[in-house]
Parts: structure tokens; C-alpha cells; sequence
């Protein structure tokens, strides 16, 4: 089953001392305004898919899709959970340690492409997502 928080840690130990910050990027989204920005969050974690500009999230602690981390602040949270098998929840969870750790969540602003700023790649016909839970993973 795949886990992608434990891919995430792991290219984040592989990323060594090489890089300042890691972008935590779904394959499966692609940015499609030029305005986003990509550059080092400095002030504290950014959430470039934002729910404001997500095609499906809407709820305002979702922080999935795009995350941008200095590697201190990704340190900070201790990683994310490996305990998240199949799809979803560990972005949720990762919401609850970016607070925890006490870092703001900073999210773009000015951008006007609404909903139409992401094409969102995944047909369900073709690949079915492992929505399947583990024990008590919802809680």
C-alpha cells in the first residue's frame, strides 16, 4: 500500500544538507498560474494550494497538495506520521503538528484564478484510490 507521508520523510532525509527548504508537491496537481510562488518560506510553512485556490479542498485546515517547509520548521514537526497507509488523512494530522510546533501557516494572496489555478490530474475510472483505513487512523 502507499504511504506518502513515509516517501515524504524519506526525501527529506535524502535531501541531506544540500537544500534550505523541502516543497511537499502531489504528482497529481499541476499549477497552471504563473503568480504562484515558489520561493523560501521564510516566515513559516506555505501552503501554495491553499483551500481558496484548490480545485476539490475547501476546509480551512486542509494543507495537502502543495506545502512549501524550511527544512528547520519540517524538523520542527517532527516529520510526518508513517501511519497513514492508503490515501488521505496524513496531511489532516500534519495540519495538528505544524500547530503544535507553534509556526504560522502562510497561504498566497492576490492570486484571481480561484478554483481554475490547479488542474487536478486523478481519474477514479482508471486508478482507484486506497481509501481503505487502518484501525483508528480517522482519530
Amino acid at each position: 500500500r502507499f504511504n506518502r507521508a513515509s516517501l515524504i520523510n524519506v526525501g527529506f532525509l535524502e535531501s541531506g544538507n544540500d537544500t534550505d527548504y523541502i516543497a511537499m508537491h502531489d504528482v497529481d496537481l499541476l499549477p497552471l498560474n504563473e503568480e504562484l510562488d515558489y520561493s523560501f518560506p521564510a516566515t513559516g510553512p506555505f501552503h501554495v494550494a491553499s483551500p481558496e485556490l484548490h480545485p476539490l479542498y475547501h476546509y480551512s485546515t486542509y494543507v495537502g497538495g502543495i506545502l512549501l517547509l524550511t527544512k528547520q520548521h519540517y524538523r520542527m514537526c517532527n516529520g510526518m506520521s508513517n501511519r497513514f497507509w492508503g490515501w488521505g488523512r496524513e496531511d489532516d494530522e500534519f495540519y495538528r503538528r505544524i500547530k503544535g510546533a507553534g509556526l504560522q501557516l502562510f497561504r498566497p494572496s492576490g492570486i484571481t484564478s480561484g478554483y481554475k489555478t490547479f488542474q487536478h490530474l486523478h481519474d477514479p475510472a482508471w486508478r482507484k484510490r486506497d481509501q481503505k483505513r487502518i484501525a483508528s487512523q480517522k482519530q
